[in-house]
């Protein structure tokens, strides 16, 4: 069964871009424009892993992780940045993000690396004992 990835952005064309490379990858694509919209489709949708931009208008990625953290701090969180930045690195970084994804560089690979992530984890999961 395909991974359900919230792709969460307000750049349309990013999203135009990106949605076609994951669903190559066998990820169900979800998406919202807005941090509210996507703690909404996180709440109705289930995800099994986000791809969250930092820079938005209202509410910035940095706050909708830390909403996201308060209700699951497990929920895989790729930030999703066009700029390097310190500040937003460690503010994303003390609040459990699983990665980042540099807009710019090399996103195929980027992509490929999260889909071996997942993958790795569907296979393990259940087989770790305490």
């Amino acid at each position: 069964m395909p991974k359900k990835v919230l792709l969460v952005d307000d750049e349309k064309l990013f999203i135009r871009m990106l949605e076609p490379k994951l669903k190559e990858r066998d990820f169900q694509v979800v998406i919202a424009n807005s941090g509210q919209e996507a703690l909404d489709k996180i709440e109705q949708e289930k995800p099994d892993l986000v791809l969250l931009d930092i820079m938005m208008p209202q509410m910035d990625g940095i706050e909708t992780l830390r909403r996201i953290r308060q209700g699951d701090q497990n929920l895989p969180v790729f930030m999703l940045t066009g700029l390097t930045n310190d500040e937003n690195f460690r503010s994303a970084n003390n609040l459990k993000a699983s990665g980042f994804i540099v807009k710019v560089n090399e996103i195929d690979q980027q992509l490929e690396h999260i889909s071996s992530i997942v993958r790795l984890s569907e296979r393990f999961s259940g087989q770790v004992t305490k």
